[in-house]
């Protein structure tokens, strides 16, 4: 037996040779390397470059033409110059049974694709290579690229609450009731501009009775009961802007009317804390008004009016507070421009600033963008450029924007409600009227509200399901929460 041995070793060697001499004559058949190269539309800048073996020029162009224009060439890409130091990830990955093409630019933050099984998984690719960062799942959060973390799954609102015109009264709408109630049963006093946070809503009360002083009241949807907060002495005391709840706590913008006059002060920002009942000032007197927007977790946005040194014209800035920490910083500080309405989201801030003016149906007008700033960087990017439009009336929710749009040139006025997707750029038009004015109220969760002057209501748009939700008849704008 043993002595077969060398003969059988000797088959095996003969059938080694055979089997290497094939492969290498199949290797010499497989086809030469190529690279998909894609570059921008607008500067040609390569973004990414994706290798291919089996593939063709039409599969390039069929995965990545979306990102931007595509070249197929010879070669390898690592060997290519065009490819050299591209520090974006590109490429296609199959998942679930689907070859699904990605492109991410350097330090960019992504989800997994929609409807599959890696779609809430937080990556970001890192100097040409994808990286998991979190599993959302996991973790029992949703995956939020524009956050650059996960999160908590998305809140649906519960209570619609705006301003009855008739009777200057607080009407709530129940989201998921489908009804309708009057906080006050249209009583002779004026209660004023609604906020909504969980299930309590703060107003402003202007009695009927002109000798009483303002006061604002806290109602809980809960329970009913109402809570009054003695906040000014006399008449002449006022309360300005919309009051915001932030937890426990109660923001709003006050001041005294003759002493305003009398000595050339501007309001100030007080803190009413609901558990303590201590009303406190935490924005003191500066240079001019003031007036509070917005409201997110234990920070708060509002907008300055500052004198431009050496001169007597004044600015309007954007400024952010902190409960916590009772940081008050300022946002914006350009020279000669009015930056308005900042709404808050998370770490980001949008806002509208003056970029330009154009002669309109009422003479010359100025014209807005949209700019967004990055609590985490302290950047500031332009969000949309548009010369000939303007945008006002913003709201945001995570990764989309909602704002009206409005095109003046003097023989024609239109107005537009967009959604705006800040993750993919895309902008959708909800709305458009060519002559009665649209306004975006509010937005949280899947819904959106806007008020369409021509039907003299206002609507309340699903973006989950792209239908109408509601339409109640109104005047003014209203709060989701």
């Amino acid at each position: 037996m043993f002595k077969r041995l060398p003969v059988f070793i000797g088959i095996l060697v003969v059938v080694s040779i055979f089997f290497i001499s094939a492969q290498c004559k199949i290797s010499l058949k497989l086809p030469k390397p190529h690279c998909c190269i894609i570059r921008d539309i607008n500067t040609n800048e390569v973004l990414g470059c994706v290798g291919s073996l089996g593939g063709s020029e039409s599969d390039c162009y069929n995965n990545f033409y979306s990102y931007g224009n595509t070249e197929f060439k010879s070669g390898r890409c690592e060997d290519l110059p065009e490819c050299s130091g591209v520090k974006n990830c590109a490429g296609v990955v199959s998942i679930d049974g689907q070859s699904i093409p990605y492109l991410l630019m350097d330090m960019e933050y992504s989800c997994g694709p929609k409807n599959t099984s890696v779609e809430n998984v937080l990556y970001q690719c890192i100097h040409g290579n994808i990286t998991v960062i979190e599993n959302c799942t996991a973790a029992g959060l949703m995956c939020n690229p524009s956050l650059s973390r996960c999160e908590a799954p998305t809140k649906k609102a519960r209570w619609f609450v705006f301003e009855e015109t008739d009777y200057s009264d607080v009407v709530v709408y129940d989201l998921e009731k489908d009804k309708l109630f009057w906080i006050n049963n249209k009583t002779l006093d004026y209660e004023r501009r609604p906020y909504v946070y969980n299930n309590k809503i703060v107003y402003e009360l202007d009695p009927y009775d002109y000798t009483l002083p303002d006061k604002l009241v806290v109602y809980d949807l809960s329970t009913s009961n109402k809570k009054i907060l003695e906040v000014a002495d006399h008449r002449n005391d006022i309360i300005i802007g919309y009051p915001k709840i932030i937890g426990n706590n109660i923001v709003y913008g006050f001041r005294d009317y003759w002493e305003l006059i009398g000595k050339n002060l501007v309001p100030e920002i007080h803190l009413y804390n609901l558990e303590t009942d201590e009303d406190s000032i935490i924005v003191g007197r500066g240079d001019g008004g003031l007036s509070i927007e917005d409201v997110w977790d234990d920070k708060f946005v509002y907008t300055r009016v500052f004198y431009i040194p050496g001169t007597t014209w004044t600015q309007t800035d954007i400024m952010l507070y902190d409960i916590n920490t009772g940081e008050n910083k300022r946002i914006t500080a350009t020279t000669d421009k009015d930056e308005k309405e900042p709404r808050i989201y998370g770490n980001k801030i949008i806002f509208r600033s003056p970029t330009g003016s154009a002669r309109g149906t009422g003479g010359v007008w100025t014209l807005y963008d949209i700019f967004l700033y990055d609590l985490d960087t302290g950047e500031t990017q332009r969000i949309t450029n548009t010369p000939n439009l303007s945008e006002q009336n913003l709201a945001i929710y995570k990764d989309k924007i909602a704002y009206t749009r409005v095109f003046d040139n003097a023989s024609v006025r239109y107005y537009e409600v967009c959604l705006h997707d800040l993750s993919t750029g895309r902008i959708k038009v909800l709305r458009m009227d060519d002559y009665y004015s649209l306004f975006v109220c509010d937005m949280f969760g899947d819904l959106l509200v806007w008020r369409d002057e021509r039907e003299e209501s206002l609507v309340i748009y699903d973006i989950s399901t792209d239908k109408i939700k509601k339409v109640i008849k109104a005047d003014f704008c209203g709060v989701l929460g």
